[in-house]
C-alpha cells in the first residue's frame, strides 16, 4: 500500500478533471462486476477518500453525472466491522450538497424508471445491451424511452382490454418498486452514521429550508395527511433520534408524493408506500447504531506526532496544541517557487496559543515533502480579523469547523479543525484567543507581563546620588549667564520637506547646524498652561480635542493635565515635549512615557538620534 499512498496526492489533483472522473466511476464499476467490492480498512479509506473528493465539486444539480454514476457504487463497497455487521461507503459520503437535493433524486428516479420501462416493452434479443443506470458508458445508438413511448402508443388500439389492463399494472409495479429502492437510498444517504448528529440534516442538508418551502412541490393532500400522521406517531422515543428520523421521513415522503403523483400511481399504492418509509427509515437506523459502534471498535488512525513549538523567553503557553489541518491560502504553496515543486500545504499538526504568539507547527500530508517542517505565527496583537469557515480536510475530504485567522504582519491562517477536536475546544480557542487579544488593562499585553518581572539573576539597578556634580554646577552657570546678558535664542525655522530632486542629498551646511542646535528648553516651557505662550496654549487646546490623546486617556495611559501638574498618582503621562516636532520629526506630538521620565531628559536622548 506504500506506492498508493506515495500517489495519492496526485491523485486527487487529478481528479479537478472532469475526465478523470468518469474515468474513475467506470474503473470502480468493474471492480463491482468482478464481485472485488469487499475492501480492507485500509482500501476502504482510500476509495472513500477517492470518493469524496470526486463529490466535492458536483453542484446541487449533478451537471457531470459524477454523483449518478457513483450512487450505486457507495451501496457496493463495504467492509466488513465484525461478524454480521457490514460498513457501506454511503456512510462516509454523505456531507455532499447533492445528495439534499430534490431534483437529483427525481432525475435519477425516473431515469430509472424508463430503464425499466424500456426493458419491459422491447423484446429480450433487443435488450441484451441494457446497461443499468447511472453507467456512463452506455452505448448512444440503442433505442430511447421516447422512442418506445411513442411506439407503444401506436399500438395500443390494437392490443386487446386485456393485455392493456397487464401492461399498466406493470408500469405502476415498476413505478412502485422504484419509489421504495429510491426509499431505500435516500435513507442511505441522508441518515447520519451517528444519529445524535441532528445538525448534519438542518446546516449540511438545509433539510429545514426545504420543508417550508414544502408548498413548492406537488403534494397529494390525503398522502399529505397520511404522512403527517405518521409523522405524528412514528413512536421514535430518543428526542434527537426523532429529530433526525422525522426530517427524513418528511423529504422522504415529499419525493413519493411528487413523483408518485406525477406518474400517475393510485391512492392505495401512495398510501402503502407512505406506511412503509417510516418502517424503512427506523430500520436503517437500527442498522446504523450497529454499525457506529462496531466502528468506535477500530484502531485509529496513527496519526503523526505534534511538534512542539520553539517559545520565547518569558512566552508560556495559554493552550496547549490542538490538532489542525493547515489550508493553502492562496499564495505560494510549493517547495521549488513559483516554477513548481511539491506542495507544502495542505499541512497537518497543531495550533499553540501562546501569551505572545498564536503558532501552527506541522508537516505537509504530501509524502514527497513528508519530513519538512511548516512553522507559521503571528503576534496576538496583530490579530485584525477572525471568522469560522466550513472547510474540507484534506485527509478524508469531510466538512469540518475551521477558522480563519487574519493578521496585520500579512499572515494568514486557514485552518480545519481535526474531527477529534471537538466543538467546545475549538470555541475555547476562539474565546482564549479574543481574552489576549483585547485585554481590559494595558498591563494584560505580554510587553508589560514581561516587563514587570525582573530576569533571575540581574541584580538591582543601583540609585545615583542626587547631590549635583561639577559638569552640572558648571552647565548650570553658563545657561544662567547667557540669560544674564539676554541671549536671544535661534527661532526654529518651519520644517519643510525637500523636492524630488534634492532628496538623497545631504543638507547645506547652515541647515545641518540648525537642526543640530542643542536648545536646552527652559523650564518655563514645561509649567503649567497657565504659564504657556497664547500660540503655544492653542497648541496644547488642540493636542487635548485630537482623537489619539482621547484613546490615550481611555486606555488609562495618563492624561495631559496630569502632565502638565506632575502629578504622580498615574503611572504614565502624556508628554507634549513633541509638540512642534522639535525632538523627533518623525515621532507623533504626544508621547507615552514612564511618570519618572522628564522631558529634559528625552530632549537629551534625542540628540543621539538625530
Amino acid at each position: 500500500m506504500f506506492p498508493c499512498l506515495q500517489l495519492l496526492p496526485a491523485v486527487l489533483r487529478a481528479l479537478k478533471g472532469r475526465a478523470a472522473r468518469r474515468c474513475l466511476t467506470q474503473e470502480l464499476h468493474l471492480h463491482v462486476q468482478q464481485n472485488r467490492a469487499v475492501l480492507d480498512h485500509q482500501q476502504f479509506d482510500f476509495i472513500v477518500r477517492i470518493m469524496n473528493c470526486c463529490l466535492q465539486d458536483c453542484t446541487s444539480l449533478d451537471e457531470h453525472g459524477i454523483a449518478a454514476a457513483l450512487l450505486p457504487l457507495v451501496t457496493a463497497f463495504c467492509r466488513k466491522l465484525s461478524p454480521g455487521v457490514t460498513q457501506f461507503a454511503y456512510s462516509c459520503v454523505q456531507e455532499h450538497v447533492v445528495w439534499s437535493t430534490p431534483q437529483f433524486w427525481e432525475a435519477m428516479f425516473y431515469g430509472d424508471v424508463q430503464t425499466h420501462i424500456r426493458a419491459l416493452y422491447l423484446e429480450p434479443a433487443e435488450d441484451r445491451d441494457h446497461v443499468q443506470a447511472g453507467d456512463v458508458s452506455a452505448p448512444e445508438d440503442e433505442r430511447s424511452a421516447l422512442d418506445v413511448a411513442s411506439e407503444q402508443r401506436r399500438l395500443w388500439p390494437t392490443l386487446s382490454r386485456e393485455k392493456q389492463q397487464e401492461l399498466v399494472q406493470k408500469e405502476e409495479s415498476t413505478v412502485f418498486s422504484q419509489a421504495i429502492h429510491y426509499a431505500n437510498r435516500m435513507s442511505y444517504l441522508l441518515l447520519p452514521l451517528d444519529s445524535s448528529r441532528s445538525r448534519l440534516l438542518r446546516e449540511r442538508a438545509g433539510l429545514g429550508d426545504l420543508e417550508s418551502a414544502s408548498n413548492s412541490l406537488v403534494t397529494n393532500s390525503m398522502a399529505g395527511s397520511v404522512a403527517e400522521s405518521y409523522d405524528t406517531e412514528s413512536g421514535f422515543e430518543d428526542a434527537e433520534t426523532c429529530d433526525v428520523a422525522g426530517a427524513v421521513v418528511r423529504f422522504i415522503n415529499r419525493f413519493v408524493d411528487k413523483v408518485c403523483t406525477e406518474s400517475g400511481v393510485t391512492s392505495d399504492h401512495l398510501k402503502g408506500l407512505h406506511v412503509m418509509v417510516p418502517d424503512i427509515v427506523q430500520m436503517h437506523i437500527e442498522t446504523l447504531e450497529a454499525v457506529h459502534r462496531e466502528s468506535k471498535r477500530l484502531p485509529p488512525i496513527q496519526k503523526p506526532k505534534l511538534l512542539r513549538p520553539r517559545l520565547l523567553p518569558g512566552e508560556e503557553c495559554v493552550l496547549d496544541g490542538l490538532r489542525v489541518y493547515l489550508l493553502p491560502d492562496g499564495r505560494e504553496e510549493g517547495a521549488g517557487g513559483s516554477g513548481g515543486g511539491p506542495a507544502l500545504l495542505p499541512a497537518e499538526g497543531a495550533v499553540f496559543l501562546t501569551t505572545y504568539r498564536v503558532i501552527f507547527t506541522g508537516m505537509p500530508t504530501d509524502p514527497l515533502v513528508g519530513e519538512q517542517v511548516v512553522v507559521r505565527s503571528f503576534p496576538v496583537a496583530a490579530l485584525t480579523k477572525e471568522k469560522r469557515i466550513s472547510v474540507q480536510t484534506p485527509v478524508d475530504q469531510l466538512l469540518q469547523d475551521g477558522l480563519q485567522l487574519r493578521s496585520c504582519t500579512f499572515q494568514l491562517l486557514r485552518m480545519a479543525f481535526d474531527e477529534e477536536v471537538g466543538s467546545d475546544s475549538a470555541e475555547l480557542f476562539r474565546k482564549q484567543l479574543h481574552k489576549l487579544r483585547y485585554p481590559p488593562d494595558i498591563r494584560g499585553t505580554f510587553a508589560f507581563t514581561l516587563g514587570s518581572t525582573h530576569a533571575p539573576g540581574r541584580p538591582p539597578r543601583a540609585t545615583k546620588d542626587k547631590g549635583p556634580s561639577l559638569k552640572t554646577l558648571s552647565r548650570n552657570l553658563v545657561k544662567n549667564a547667557k540669560k544674564t546678558i539676554g541671549r536671544q535664542y535661534v527661532t526654529r525655522k518651519k520644517y519643510s520637506p525637500p523636492s524630488w530632486e534634492h532628496r538623497g542629498q545631504p543638507p547645506p551646511e547652515d541647515q545641518e547646524d540648525e537642526i543640530s542646535v542643542s536648545e536646552e528648553l527652559e523650564p518655563s516651557t514645561l509649567t503649567p498652561s497657565s504659564a504657556l505662550k497664547p500660540s503655544d496654549r492653542m497648541t496644547m487646546s488642540s493636542l487635548v480635542e485630537r482623537a489619539c490623546c482621547r484613546d490615550y486617556q481611555r486606555l488609562g495611559l495618563g492624561t495631559l493635565s496630569s502632565s502638565l501638574s506632575r502629578a504622580k498618582s498615574e503611572p504614565f503621562r502624556i508628554s507634549p515635549v513633541n509638540r512642534m516636532y522639535a525632538i523627533c520629526r518623525s515621532y507623533p506630538g504626544l508621547l507615552i512615557v514612564p511618570q519618572s521620565v522628564q522631558d529634559n531628559a528625552l530632549q537629551r536622548v534625542s540628540r543621539c538620534y538625530r
